[in-house]
């Protein structure tokens, strides 16, 4: 029973020690609907000021109450022209709000991505005219990253995102989740729990 007890609670320290909020790193305030024309691969770059755990890649989705989606989607993440993380996002993808009153953000979890300090590109792909990109927008950043400038490529393939020149304030459809990259401490404590359990776990077959 204490040994229950134990596990149990070192369980809890460990959940709240390593846990971290999803945040969006970036969100839309206001701003138009368009198309992306001849440009299928839209995105937008950033600098991280301290590290982050990318945790889920996704998109606007410009329809509400529900998703309006028409195709699916490849979101991006790219690190000095490597693919880091992509992920699907459909119709169906987890919903996260937004504080545009126009739309909300559609997700999907990835394996976790730790980023340095640096410059990074976040593009998707859009196959068709069929779903929109917001332009003309105010946005809102998480404090750990900057934004930089948006980008686009005419590519009709999925890619990294490059310089375009259109003379527009913004042109944003893809997004990042992240959380904090845990403390020494979390990890020192992950290690303790896992060695407490596996400890417990052999005494008990002993018994057995």
């Amino acid at each position: 029973m204490i040994k229950r007890a134990l596990i149990g609670a070192s369980l809890v320290l460990l959940t709240a020690a390593i846990s971290n909020a999803d945040t969006l790193g970036l969100d839309l305030t206001s701003g138009d609907i368009s198309d992306v024309g001849s440009f299928p691969n839209v995105g937008w770059s950033f600098t991280v000021n301290s590290p982050i755990v990318v945790t889920g890649l996704g998109m606007f989705d410009y329809s509400l109450p529900s998703p309006g989606l028409v195709d699916t989607h490849t979101v991006g993440l790219w690190g000095s022209g490597i693919l880091l993380a992509q992920a699907t996002i459909t119709v169906s993808s987890t919903q996260v709000a937004s504080a545009a009153s126009f739309g909300q953000w559609l997700f999907a979890d990835i394996a976790p991505v730790e980023l340095g300090l640096g410059t990074y590109v976040l593009g998707a792909f859009y196959p068709t005219a069929a779903d929109f990109v917001v332009v003309n927008a105010d946005i809102t950043t998480a404090p750990e990253i900057t934004y930089v400038t948006s980008l686009a490529s005419a590519s009709s393939s999925f890619g990294e995102p490059g310089p375009y020149g259109l003379d527009m304030p913004g042109v944003f459809g893809p997004d990042l989740e992240f959380g904090a990259v845990p403390e020494p401490a979390a990890i020192y404590l992950l290690g303790t729990v896992a060695a407490l359990l596996g400890l417990c776990l052999a005494r008990s077959r002993r018994r057995a």
